[in-house]
């Protein structure tokens, strides 16, 4: 909900400059907007730069930065691919990477492994969430049942990057 509230936001500031930059006024008129997203879900942002032509036809304003929305899923991007049934990749942290399976992953109801968790997991108060499952496959078990790849990914390597932080910075 907290995305698409963003890009409502987004969106509704966009039209109004628009009405601004049309209405025959000169300059820009509308006040900058500062966007803090609510959620944990990925938002990607790529700055475009502008080109040699728009340069000319406008004049330069360095407090504008356009952006364009990146379609690319997050679990494209970090790298997972379909094979067979699966959606088959690795959960990403700063401390290292854990191989993991998503079955059912264009359902709307995606199911999580993870293979081989760090030991460190064990100490956290997730870990209640891993269920064993054999051969050091566990499923992961939400509260909460992410409904895309993306945010169960981002979720898993949350708690991944906070089980393996050194213990002072644990929240």
């Amino acid at each position: 909900m907290a995305v698409i509230g963003l890009v409502l936001l987004v969106c509704t500031a966009y039209c109004f400059w628009r009405v601004v930059e049309s209405s025959g006024r000169e300059g820009r008129t509308a006040p900058p907007i500062s966007v803090t997203p609510t959620s944990s879900a990925p938002i990607h942002i790529r700055e475009i730069t502008p080109t040699e032509e728009d340069l000319t036809i406008n004049e330069p304003d360095d407090s504008v930065v356009l952006v364009e929305h990146v379609t690319e899923s997050y679990w494209e991007e970090t790298g997972w691919h379909p094979e067979g049934r699966r959606l088959i990749g690795y959960y990403r942290t700063p401390s290292g990477s854990f191989e993991g399976y998503i079955e059912r992953w264009r359902t709307g109801e995606p199911k999580f492994y993870i293979v081989r968790p760090p030991r460190e997991l064990r100490d956290c108060e997730h870990w209640v969430c891993f269920r064993a499952r054999g051969s050091g496959h566990y499923w992961v078990h939400f509260g909460q049942k992410p409904r895309t790849p993306d945010t169960g990914i981002v979720e898993i390597e949350r708690i991944l990057t906070e089980a393996l932080s050194p213990s002072g910075t644990r929240s």
